[in-house]
């Protein structure tokens, strides 16, 4: 029977998922870092530095992991969230979402490699096409996803955004500052976060000298230029948050250090708003310690319960390769077998149910044994 639950407003910044988007060597980056280091501390800031991406290499003292496909990826992050005592992160990000998605890709493409013996042309004509394989992508990175959601560490994503054309419902055409992604795969990303900040840059630019036909002479320079974290949209500028009142925007300033401070201060101003908050900073810091506390009691239980599916997983290939080996086993291997089983006090049922890692192991090793006497 599922239980009626009341939901408390978390101010703890890092229970929420964060999206961040801005163009290349803009400084996405550095602002996780120096959230982190505002925040947690930069020991406590952990960069995942995806394939070739290097962002990480001009942050002094940021640690960072550097894995180069998918399975050297969903490794360390299980790990990390089964293991969480490993590990003395706070806040982790994936920089970047784009070379996320390449790994995914390639990954997927392998699976279909494997089931069907024959290469594909493209992701589109994975496991039968028809939009299966980016599905099957999309699933593998949500997965990866809620891993981390249901952990002790906050989530930042770091993405590139992309002046896109778009066309509405009414077929009217206009340009957005989104994401560089394809939609289905930025969706994955953009439904998981609770906040979406795209970073942007104003250009002001002088008036331009015109001719005596009205024609442009010479164009209007560059006056200067402002950099602003979009946290709502304003049709061309694509943003969103699940706070109501969290600012449209906040100057991305050339001090990273403001500029992170800027982007904290809007995130709990919607907090702020969001639990109808009226005390001071004291008591804010206060109610994040305790959920803290609540996100870290959610973890330990959740590493317990993946440890103990990681067991099961293993314990049920273990019963699969033991029956696999009983088949072509002879007959006093199988007579061994037997024993054993009668020894441990199973019948064939339990053995399938109840039977330890240890057991099936002792088992196959029965079964493995080089004995042709029959």
């Amino acid at each position: 029977m599922l239980k009626i639950q009341t939901n408390e407003i978390s101010f703890n910044i890092k229970d929420y998922v964060h999206l961040i988007m801005g163009s290349k060597k803009i400084g996405k980056s550095t602002l996780f870092s120096e959230i982190g280091r505002i925040e947690y501390g930069l020991d406590k800031t952990l960069c995942i530095s995806m394939g070739d991406e290097d962002g990480h290499q001009v942050l002094k003292g940021l640690p960072y992991v550097n894995p180069k496909n998918w399975d050297e990826f969903h490794e360390f992050i299980h790990d990390m969230v089964t293991h969480p005592e490993n590990y003395p992160f706070e806040i982790v990000s994936i920089d970047t979402i784009d070379v996320m998605v390449d790994m995914a890709v390639d990954k997927i493409l392998k699976e279909h490699l494997i089931k069907y013996k024959e290469p594909c042309k493209s992701i589109n004509d994975a496991f039968g096409g028809y939009g299966r394989g980016k599905e099957a992508v999309c699933r593998l990175i949500s997965n990866e996803i809620e891993l981390i959601k249901q952990s002790k560490y906050g989530l930042f994503l770091i993405g590139h955004n992309k002046v896109k054309p778009q066309e509405d419902k009414d077929g009217i055409k206009f340009l957005q500052l989104t994401s560089n992604l394809e939609s289905q795969y930025y969706n994955t990303f953009a439904y998981k976060a609770a906040i979406i900040c795209n970073i942007d840059v104003e250009q002001n630019i002088g008036d331009a000298i015109l001719d005596s036909t009205g024609k442009t002479r010479k164009a209007g320079k560059l006056q200067n230029s402002e950099r602003y974290m979009y946290f709502r949209s304003d049709g061309y500028v694509d943003a969103g948050s699940r706070f109501r009142n969290i600012p449209n925007r906040v100057p991305f300033t050339d001090d990273p250090k403001i500029a992170a401070q800027n982007y904290i201060n809007a995130v709990k101003e919607g907090i702020k708003d969001a639990d109808e908050f009226s005390g001071n900073d004291e008591d804010f810091a206060k109610l994040a310690k305790k959920a803290d506390e609540v996100k870290e009691e959610k973890a330990k239980k959740a590493a317990v319960a993946n440890i103990k599916a990681d067991e099961e997983e293993q314990r049920s290939a273990l019963f699969e390769k033991f029956k696999e080996l009983l088949m072509s086993a002879n007959t006093k291997q199988k007579n061994e077998a037997v024993n054993l089983v009668k020894e441990l006090g199973y019948s064939t049922k339990d053995l399938e149910t109840k039977s330890s890692i240890e057991e099936l192991n002792q088992l196959i090793s029965i079964l493995k044994q080089d004995n042709f006497v029959s």
